[in-house]
């Protein structure tokens, strides 16, 4: 079974946090809708590729665990 890499939801708020990014301007950039951010942030939801590359270019590999 391949491992996939997924977002460390504690350390995407605290990037948000300290980035000082709102759920808002972060789900305009994934361009997603502020609820099904706050889905996946919760882990309802998974993110996928795009959204993870590019939380990735908006944060850093450290919200990451692969």
């Amino acid at each position: 079974m391949e491992k996939k890499p997924f977002v460390n939801r504690n350390k995407l708020r605290g990037a948000m946090a300290e980035h000082r990014l709102t759920h808002g301007e972060v789900a305009k950039k994934l361009n997603i809708t502020i609820q099904t951010l706050s889905n996946k942030m919760s882990g309802e939801y998974a993110f996928n590729e795009f959204e993870i590359v590019t939380l990735n270019g908006l944060f850093g590999l450290d919200i990451f665990i692969l």
